[in-house]
Order: structure tokens, then sequence, then C-alpha cells
């Protein structure tokens, strides 16, 4: 019953770490000037060269990435990225995106937010049943519902002129990265495995969350806008001043401890000359940001227009 909809559900969930900083956010452009900006960097150290592009997850059609970055990638040794899918199996399912026998997702939230939840992912993704819905965790509901609420907000754009109507081409930025990687027999290495990146979303995309998401889907669907505006307009200063607006225990778990943890990782995932390194853009600034991490461990940066 859970086939129909897993690959869906496990790009959504790659999707949260960048998305999860809207919800929390104001939607305004925030104020001051950002200390670094643009989205791919070049970083050098004696005779290694990294180079960082911050992604959007899910959104973005192949002809939207920069032709250039493929120039970058073909001349890397070794492609890192968060987290590789060919990792998922059954068990990480079960564990994170299936509820146990005798939990209901529908009795969990109660009949006005089940209502809700349902009506909006079904009108993004029709073929979704409700016996698939019921079944999903609160973290597997939450992604759902934060990839429904994009794609809705993808076709008002559309419908009122401002967006490409067809969105059936759109990638995984990350996963496409993967892919094309394997095809030129990349050196690919991941910053966490697969169960690793969902015990850290697991901690915060909880039931009480879903809630609150649900009663502020129109809001959700704004913020996702913005995101994806600031994203394609190569805006980091927009996207810095939405994570410094987030609640600090989230920016902790979300992108802080998280960001540590990588560049900590750091000296065991870079190639020997050239490395190609993709991550959710929201990890890149701020002080505890991968820009920060790699200047604090010598290299030395700028930024790349490509």
């Amino acid at each position: 019953m859970y086939q129909a909809g897993r690959w869906r559900s496990l790009l959504s969930v790659l999707f949260l770490s960048t998305w999860a900083l809207l919800h929390w956010s104001s939607c305004v452009t925030p104020s001051g000037s950002a200390t670094r900006q643009g989205l791919i960097w070049e970083a050098t150290r004696g005779q290694q060269v990294v180079t960082l592009v911050g992604t959007m997850h899910v959104g973005v059609r192949p002809d939207e990435i920069p032709k250039g970055l493929w120039t970058r990638l073909e001349a890397a040794d070794t492609v890192v990225t968060e987290v590789d899918l060919a990792g998922m199996n059954g068990a990480l399912v079960r564990r994170f995106l299936i509820l146990p026998e005798g939990q209901n997702l529908k009795t969990m939230l109660g009949a006005a937010d089940w209502l809700r939840f349902r009506s909006t992912v079904q009108e993004a993704f029709p073929q979704s049943t409700e016996g698939q819905l019921q079944r999903m965790t609160p973290l597997a509901a939450c992604s759902n519902l934060m990839l429904a609420e994009a794609q809705l907000a993808q076709k008002a754009e559309a419908q009122a002129g401002e967006a490409q109507p067809n969105m059936h081409d759109q990638v995984s930025m990350d996963q496409y990265i993967i892919e094309v990687s394997r095809e030129k027999k990349k050196t690919l290495k991941t910053f966490e495995t697969l169960e690793e990146q969902f015990t850290f979303l697991d901690k915060v995309f909880t039931i009480d969350q879903l809630r609150e998401m649900l009663a502020e889907s129109s809001e959700n669907r704004q913020y996702y806008t913005q995101l994806a505006k600031s994203f394609k307009a190569g805006d980091s200063a927009t996207i810095d001043g939405m994570i410094a607006m987030m609640p600090a225990q989230l920016r902790e778990t979300l992108l802080d401890q998280r960001n540590e943890s990588w560049g900590r990782k750091m000296p065991s995932v870079l190639g020997p000359h050239n490395t190609f390194i993709a991550v959710g853009a929201a990890h890149l600034g701020g002080s505890k940001g991968l820009l920060s991490i790699l200047e604090a461990q010598g290299f030395q940066l700028r930024p790349l227009k490509l």
C-alpha cells in the first residue's frame, strides 16, 4: 500500500531541511546586508579546491541548474551530498515513515485537522489514497504536506502566468547531481546516512508541528514562493535572513548541529584535489554555516558566477 507514494515521500523528506526554515520565519525581506552573498562558492587550500553549491532539494528543473556547475563537477574527483536515497531500505521506511499497527494518523490528528491534511495532499496528489495517508508518521505527513503546498503554490503561479505550468519534469537537485556523478563514475560520499538525517528531522516534525503547519497552510505557500524566487535569483541574503529568524532551538537542531557534524567529517570526505559539495542552501551562511567552517579550516573563499 505504501509503495505507490514511496518515492514522492522520500524526496519530500529530503526537502524538509531547506523548507523548514520557512515555517518559522516571517515572509519579509530582512533588513541589513549579508556578509556572504551567493549560493555557489569556491574554497581553496593549497592544492585542494572545493566547489560548494547551495541547493533547493525539490522544485527545480534540470534546465534551471546552471550549466557551469556541470563543468565544475566534471573537474571534481569527489562529489559530496547530504544523503543518498540509495541508502533507503524497508527497515528505515517502517521506522520513520509508516505508523506501527494499531496507530492511525487520522485518529492522532482529530477530525478537523485530518480533513484539512487529507484535502490539501489529495488536491496536489490525487493518486494518494486515504489508506496511505492514515499510515504516515508525523514526519512523513509533514513532508508530504509541505511538498503538496509547494506544488499548489507553483500551480497558482502557473495559472497567474508567472511560472511554467508543467511541473512534472522537476527533480530533487541533490539526487540529480548524484545520478550525474554516478554516470561520470565520480567518487561519491555523503555527510549523513539516511538514518542520521531522519533521526534529526524526527525530533522536529511531530504531531503538534503537523497541526501547527495545517493552521498556517496559506502562509506556508507564500513562504515556499519566496524561497523558490530567492533561490533561483541567487539571493542568499534573503535566505540567510530567514534562517536568522528561526527560533534558536530549531535552528540548532536542523542546521547548527548537523553543520558542526559535517565540519568534523570534512577531512574524511574531501577528495585529494578537487571536491564538489552540494547541500541545502540553508546550510551555507551564518556563523555556524559551512562557509564559516571551511574558512576556519584554512580555506580561502570566493563566490562564483556560473
